[in-house]
């Protein structure tokens, strides 16, 4: 009779993976995983600055694996904290009430540096309200002011369609495709989000049509629905608050936190990180017009990309496999 402790020893499952079961091993540490949070104002979160901001970050399992046991290790070493969350960090308050200024600086280093374990690469998509208010005011103009209430179907997807965190949130899943397909990745990858109450539901309710308007052949790598995991619980989602609390502060000009860029020695921006400002909502209006409602295609992203200075290949050349180093 098989001793079921040394079988369960030989399987690779960390604590909270167990949405990877069903796979043969080598196929569980090679998948990829993409953890997302998004920091939001008039979408969904108030009081948090006029700015959409998703950012999250793609690497295997395995690698999610390794971090996610260093990740509780460094939080539970002096001074500890149960769960990490960047405004708390940079309030000092919630886990980091008991902290000083000195402390937080150092818990903030050493997390980083779990990150630096592992070639992580990082995606963030961030949105201005403002600009993103201004282009759909263009688009609807001459039209009557939408209904609040008993509104059809059709104004509903209206509606869903203007709203900025629907409009962040498709580009991030959009960039993230592009960015795997182009690294060679051909199998689906997971997408796990924050059980956020609001922002949750939403992305739950969205997805199915983020994935319709996706065309082949990254629709392909994209997976059935969104993984939703609780943040306190699911160490990745931690690393990616951190990553868009420090683009919500950048967008703003607010450097406070500036200088822990600098420890992000390993973890690199994928070239599809974009800020979606005012002169880049103008680009969107010279592409398109009002009447024009298809979805952004392939070479409308290359375009964008361009125009933020990402490195693209001249016509006929390979995408590079890896962002280059800055």
């Amino acid at each position: 009779m098989t001793d079921i402790s040394v079988v369960e020893s030989q399987v690779w499952f960390p604590k909270g993976f167990s949405f990877l079961s069903g796979f043969p091993t080598a196929t569980r540490k090679r998948r990829m995983l993409m953890p997302m949070q998004a920091v939001a104002d008039d979408s969904g979160c108030k009081g948090q600055g006029a700015v959409v901001v998703i950012a999250g970050l793609v690497g295997r399992a395995e690698w999610w694996g390794d971090f996610a046991d260093k990740w509780d290790t460094c939080l539970k070493e002096s001074p500890s904290i149960r769960y990490f969350k960047m405004y708390e960090a940079a309030r000092l308050n919630g886990q980091f009430a008991r902290l000083s200024k000195r402390q937080r600086d150092a818990k903030l280093i050493a997390l980083v540096e779990v990150l630096n374990s592992h070639p992580f690469e990082e995606l963030y998509i961030t949105v201005d309200i403002a600009a993103h208010a201004k282009m759909f005011g263009a688009f609807y103009e001459g039209r009557p002011a939408p209904r609040k209430k008993n509104r059809t179907q059709h104004e509903k997807d209206e509606a869903t369609l203007g709203n900025p965190y629907f409009y962040a949130y498709d580009c991030f899943i959009s960039a993230a495709c592009f960015n795997l397909w182009e690294a060679g990745e051909r199998e689906p990858f997971e997408f796990i989000v924050d059980e956020h109450p609001s922002l949750g539901e939403r992305v739950k309710r969205w997805y199915p049509v983020v994935r319709t308007i996706m065309k082949e052949p990254f629709r392909d790598i994209m997976p059935l629905d969104p993984m939703p995991r609780n943040d306190e619980a699911f160490k990745p989602l931690q690393a990616a608050d951190m990553l868009a609390g420090l683009q919500r502060m950048a967008a703003h000009g607010d450097n406070e936190f500036g200088w822990l860029r600098r420890h992000f020695t390993i973890v690199k921006p994928a070239t599809r990180c974009v800020h979606m400002n005012e002169a880049w909502f103008e680009f969107i209006r010279s592409l398109s017009t009002p009447e024009r409602r298809e979805p952004m295609s392939t070479e409308t992203m290359i375009q964008l990309a361009r125009m933020q200075g990402a490195p693209i290949p001249a016509e006929g050349e390979p995408w590079p496999k890896k962002p280059p180093s800055k």
